[in-house]
C-alpha cells in the first residue's frame, strides 16, 4: 500500500478469544498526541483522532520504538534535497521483552540491518545515514527472539486447525509415501517474541512534493450501498399457523 502511495495508519491490536492465551493487551498501538501531554487527563479525543489521521503511531507488544530524522518525527514529510538523510533510532524495552535485532525498510527493501548486543537490550540508539535516489518511505522494526513469559503466555496446546481435521480423516489411509507428511503437524508452543514497529516518514528527494515509488493503483468504482427495506422483507415471511 506505501509503495503504491496509499497513506494509511498501522494499527497493533489485540483481543481474546479462549480461557487461556491471547490475553488482551499483549499488542497495542501507540499514539504521540503532542510535547508533555501524554499523562492522564493531558490529551483530548481530538489529540488522539489527529495523531490516527496524522500517522504518529507504533504498534508493539512490549517495546518502545522512536524514530527521527532532524526534527520530524514519524508521520512527517521530510525535504531532503540530493537523499541525503540521517534516521536517528532509539529502542526501548523492559527486562522481558529484551530486543536483538533492527531493521530499516526504504521503499519495501531492507536498508540496514542490525544486531543489538545484549548489553543493550533494553535500551538502543542509532543513527543510520541514507542516501536516496527517489522518494522514499522510510520504517523501523525492532524485534527480538526471547520468549516473554510469563507477562505474555505462550499457547502451549496444538491449535484445531485444518490440517488435523485432514488427519482425522485420513485414519486408515496409508499417507507415509507422500513427502510432506511428516510435516503435517501444527506446533505445540508458540511462544510470544518481542516486536514493535513504527510507521513511515516520508522522504521528498527532489522538493516537488512526495511520488510513490509504484504508480497508484486504480480504484475500482463501487456502487452506493442500498439498505434493504426491513419492513418488506417482514411482510414477506411465510405466515406460521399455531
Amino acid at each position: 500500500m506505501l509503495d503504491r502511495g496509499l497513506r494509511v495508519t498501522g494499527v497493533g491490536t489485540s483481543d481474546s478469544h479462549h480461557l487461556i492465551g491471547d490475553e488482551p493487551g499483549y499488542a497495542r498501538t501507540l499514539l504521540y498526541v503532542g510535547a508533555g501531554k501524554d499523562v492522564p487527563g493531558g490529551f483530548s479525543r481530538d489529540d488522539v483522532i489527529a495523531a490516527i489521521r496524522g500517522h504518529r503511531a507504533i504498534t508493539t507488544n512490549a517495546p518502545f520504538l522512536e524514530m527521527t530524522v532532524g526534527d520530524h518525527r514519524i508521520g512527517d514529510t521530510v525535504v531532503a534535497p540530493g537523499g541525503g538523510v540521517d534516521v536517528a533510532i532509539r529502542v526501548r524495552a523492559p527486562a522481558w521483552a529484551r530486543v536483538d535485532h533492527l531493521v530499516l525498510y526504504a521503499n519495501s527493501q531492507v536498508v540496514a540491518s542490525q544486531v543489538i548486543p545484549d548489553s543493550q537490550g533494553t535500551d538502543y540508539a542509532t543513527r543510520i545515514h541514507l542516501s536516496l535516489a527517489k522518494d522514499s518511505w522510510i520504517v523501523a522494526e525492532a524485534t527480538g527472539s526471547g520468549n516473554m513469559f510469563p507477562a505474555v503466555t505462550p499457547t502451549e496446546f496444538p491449535p484445531l486447525d485444518a490440517t488435523m481435521i485432514i488427519k482425522a480423516l485420513s485414519v486408515g489411509l496409508d499417507l507415509s509415501s507422500l513427502p510432506l507428511t511428516a510435516k503435517l503437524k501444527p506446533p505445540r508452543v508458540h511462544i510470544q517474541t518481542p516486536l514493535a514497529i513504527t510507521n513511515p516518514i516520508w522522504i521528498d528527494v527532489d522538493g516537488n512534493g512526495w511520488t510513490s515509488p509504484r504508480p497508484p493503483l486504480r480504484r475500482a468504482p463501487v456502487a452506493p450501498a442500498r439498505p434493504p427495506d426491513v419492513r418488506a422483507r417482514f411482510d414477506a415471511l411465510p405466515e406460521v399457523s399455531p
